[in-house]
C-alpha cells in the first residue's frame, strides 16, 4: 500500500518521498503480510520453495482479490466481503488472530475506496483490532500487529488522528525484536528512523531488508518494501 496521511513528513530536502495524502495506500499494502507460517504468497519461499496462498474463502483471499480488481466497485465489494468473513470468524471466537488482523486490513482498504481523507475515521478501529491481535497473538504474521501499528502511528496525522512518533518507535522496535529477519519490519523501521535523525541505523536496516528481498520473493508487498528501503538508502547519500 503507498504511504498514509502522515503529517510527520520528511524535510523538503527529500522530494522523492510520498506526500502525506498518498501514504494511506502504502500503509494498507504494508498490512498484508505474505511470508506466513512457512507459506509465501505468489512467490518463492526460503530456499526457493514455491509457496501457496490463502484459502479461497478466507478474509485474506478477499483482500488479495480486491487489490488486483480493476474498478473501485469491485475492489470495495471484495474488501467488504473480507470484512464479513473476518467478522464471521470473530463471531465464533472473539480473539481469533486471523479475524482481528484481516478485519483491520480490509477495513482500511475499504475505507480508502471512499477517499483518503474520508478514511481517517477508520484508523481508530484498525488500531483497536491490531492492539487486541497483538495482545492475543504477538507473533502472528511475523509480528504483523506490531508492524502495522508502528506504520499507523508513523504515517497518521498527529493532531487530527492517532499519529505518534513515540508509539511508532515503540511498536516498530517490538516488531524488529519479534521478527528481525522479516523484510516488512526492516523496511518500515528504516523508513521511520530515517525521519528521526538516525540515518546510520536506518540505512543498516534498509540494506538488510534489500538483501533479504534479493533472495526471497514476496510479491507486490515485497516490491513496496523494496521501494521504501531503497529510498531510505538513496536519501542518506
Amino acid at each position: 500500500m503507498q504511504a498514509f496521511l502522515g503529517t510527520q513528513a520528511r524535510s523538503s530536502l527529500r522530494p522523492r518521498r510520498r506526500d502525506a495524502v498518498s501514504s494511506l495506500s502504502l500503509l494498507v499494502i504494508g498490512v498484508a503480510i505474505v511470508w506466513k507460517r512457512g507459506k509465501v504468497w505468489a512467490g518463492e519461499g526460503p530456499g526457493g520453495v514455491v509457496g501457496v496462498g490463502p484459502s479461497a474463502d478466507s478474509a485474506e483471499a478477499s483482500y488479495r482479490r480486491g487489490k488486483v480488481a480493476k474498478d473501485s466497485s469491485e475492489r470495495k465489494r471484495c474488501f467488504q466481503e473480507g470484512m464479513a468473513r473476518a467478522k464471521s470468524r470473530l463471531s465464533v471466537q472473539a480473539d481469533d488472530p486471523e479475524g482481528l488482523y484481516w478485519l483491520a486490513v480490509n477495513t482500511g482498504a475499504e475505507a480508502l475506496e471512499r477517499g483518503r481523507f474520508q478514511a481517517l475515521p477508520a484508523l481508530p478501529e484498525m488500531e483497536r483490532l491490531l492492539l487486541r491481535c497483538h495482545a492475543v497473538a504477538p507473533t502472528f504474521e511475523n509480528a504483523g500487529p506490531a508492524r502495522v501499528l508502528g506504520r499507523l502511528y508513523h504515517k497518521a496525522p498527529a493532531v487530527i488522528s492517532i499519529g505518534s512518533n513515540k508509539k511508532a518507535r515503540q511498536w516498530l522496535e517490538i516488531a524488529l525484536a519479534t521478527a528481525p529477519e522479516f523484510p516488512g519490519n526492516l523496511a518500515f523501521a528504516a523508513d521511520f528512523l530515517s525521519t528521526q535523525g538516525e540515518p546510520q541505523r536506518a540505512v543498516s536496516l534498509a540494506r538488510k531488508c534489500l538483501s533479504l528481498l534479493s533472495t526471497n520473493r514476496f510479491g507486490a508487498d515485497g516490491d513496496e518494501w523494496k521501494q521504501v528501503a531503497s529510498e531510505v538508502v538513496e536519501d542518506a547519500r
